[in-house]
């Protein structure tokens, strides 16, 4: 693989680092490439990767963590019979009673409130979650 031959400077662990980075970026990279219908000379793909990189981490944290929160939140809904694909406007007045009663009933749970209220994790607590599981496969890289 020429990567690996590029890279290989000595065996060190910033060579393991930049060749753990270097198969997120392509694998990313594929991604990106599949997402936009495009090819490898296409500039966007590109772009959206550096886009990301350019990013402060804690921005890259509080994303992710708006982002866990809203999966909580349409979750919630789903369970108490609101599906996404539906239009509110298009439920029957049975049907909106319904949802609301059973998401009230779901909502006195105070991690449901939490989840409701897209508190139901931190930006700290996720950085500090995810910052171990980095650790740890980059400790494992290091050793395989």
């Amino acid at each position: 693989m020429q990567l690996d031959s590029t890279l290989n400077f000595d065996n060190n662990k910033l060579f393991k680092y930049k060749l753990a980075f270097a198969k997120l970026y392509v694998n990313s990279l594929g991604f990106y490439i599949k997402k936009y219908n495009t090819h490898i000379h296409d500039p966007i793909p590109h772009k959206e990767l550096n886009r990301i990189i350019a990013q402060p981490y804690q921005q890259v944290i509080e994303n992710f963590t708006s982002q866990q929160n809203d999966k909580l939140r349409f979750d919630l809904l789903e369970a108490v019979g609101y599906k996404n694909d539906i239009y509110p406007q298009m439920l029957s007045e049975v049907e909106k009673e319904k949802i609301i009663s059973d998401l009230e009933k779901k909502l006195k749970l105070s991690r449901n409130h939490d989840i409701w209220m897209g508190k139901a994790w931190s930006a700290e607590e996720m950085e500090n979650g995810l910052s171990l599981t980095i650790e740890k496969i980059l400790a494992w890289n290091l050793k395989n």
